[in-house]
């Protein structure tokens, strides 16, 4: 085979050590090596690889399509493997798996005989699940591999492998001016940010953790990991509806208490009207629940509640941004699932205005990319309006007493 592989990889290939690293921005390609890496092992021996990452619900939310693709992309790939529903095979023996580690704990401390483990999205696993798959990929001369763009400072792999200097650990930092594949649209969003959000820059393309300012409206209130619910909770739907190039959005909150989880999203950019209900359809049961919308479209609206969907536009009215943003705001803490990345981008980069002669924070936020806040804003927007009003104005509320049982206790 005649595979071009960017040259900050191919020490990968002569490492003896047992932890590899690749951690950097976006860009890099460090997910498409990684999973090339693995087929090229494959091959090579019979070997058992285990693909993982924190929260796998289903394949779909696995690194399976990427290998996939690669494998019916080169046609010796297509000669060797068998691509199964839920598993990779060689015709030499070789396994390449895919489990979740933090609602498979059982079934990660059963699996025998791992090779090579490469561990997805490395930012959003636990230091439980790390010290319980360590142990776990104990073949002799094994390997794991974690594929990580950094979060925050307390990231284990950043505590555990970055920050300290280990015979047992190779570390490669990868960024998008590495990758000599790298498309021109992702050149051209990375320079754009460089120009009008360096911060962001530096966190999104550089790979440096994410530095909370005052002028971050959720910093001290946004957590990024999965979540289990009481049995008194409230779902709701968001929807926002894009414009030229910004994307058309619906999210999936629940509401459990005076807790946020912010638990799925379906985005696209480009989405044309007759596209919208197969996007929507990308969250499971959002058919059966309300979506509350952008009412700056009531054409789209409309045309959706046609197909099938309980739909209706948001109130809005004057200030109800701000009032949407303290009620977020009120919540002890929002949790956002660590497969909704558009919303844990936007969540940790929103902004307050500045003051352009102290450098403080305004009242106002920064217009912009705020696309899956906006769809929370909405999603929430019965509830918001029922718990600031006064007791005894609330039976006037849209939320009426049929509906009561319905709403969380916050």
């Amino acid at each position: 085979m005649n595979i071009e592989v960017p040259k900050i990889f191919i020490p990968i290939f002569e490492s003896e050590k047992r932890y590899i690293v690749l951690y950097g921005g976006r860009g890099g390609g460090k997910s498409w090596f990684v999973a090339l890496y693995c087929l090229i092992k494959a091959m090579e021996n019979k070997r058992r690889i285990l693909c993982t990452r924190e929260i796998q619900r289903t394949i779909k939310d696995s690194v399976y399509k990427l290998l996939v693709d690669l494998i019916q992309k080169y046609p010796e790939f297509e000669k060797f493997f068998i691509i199964k529903h839920d598993m990779i095979c060689g015709v030499n023996g070789s396994e390449i798996i895919f489990k979740g580690l933090k609602h498979n704990p059982t079934e990660i401390k059963s699996t025998e005989g791992i090779d090579i483990c490469w561990v997805e999205e490395a930012q959003n696993i636990s230091k439980q699940s790390n010290d319980l798959l360590t142990p776990t990929i104990r073949k002799e001369n094994s390997k794991i591999i974690y594929t990580y763009n950094p979060y925050s400072e307390k990231d284990v792999v950043k505590t555990e492998y970055i920050d300290k200097e280990r015979d047992d650990v190779h570390k490669i930092r990868v960024l998008y001016l590495d990758n000599p594949f790298l498309p021109n649209v992702l050149l051209h969003e990375a320079e754009y940010d460089k120009k009008n959000d360096y911060m962001l820059y530096k966190h999104k393309w550089l790979g440096e953790t994410l530095q909370y300012s005052n002028l971050l409206v959720f910093a001290d209130k946004i957590v990024v990991d999965d979540y289990e619910y009481s049995d008194n909770i409230a779902i709701r739907y968001g929807a926002d509806w894009g414009f030229s190039q910004d994307p058309t959005v619906l999210i999936k909150v629940v509401i459990d208490g005076k807790i946020l989880y912010i638990e799925e999203e379906a985005y696209a950019i480009g989405c044309d009207i007759d596209k919208i209900p197969e996007l929507f359809d990308r969250i499971e049961g959002v058919r059966k629940g309300l979506i509350i919308a952008d009412s700056a479209r009531p054409e789209t609206i409309s045309y959706i509640r046609n197909q099938g969907f309980n739909i209706r536009a948001s109130i809005k009215g004057a200030g109800s941004v701000k009032e949407g943003i303290a009620f977020l705001r009120s919540f002890e803490k929002i949790i956002i699932n660590p497969q909704c990345k558009h919303t844990i981008n936007e969540f940790s980069n929103y902004k307050y205005k500045q003051d352009k002669i102290t450098g403080e924070p305004l009242n106002d936020v920064q217009d912009g990319n705020d696309h899956t806040i906006d769809a929370v804003r909405y999603a929430i927007e019965d509830l918001m309006r029922y718990y600031t009003k006064a007791p005894n104005t609330r039976k006037n509320q849209k939320v009426g007493k049929s509906k009561m049982k319905e709403l969380p206790a916050l």
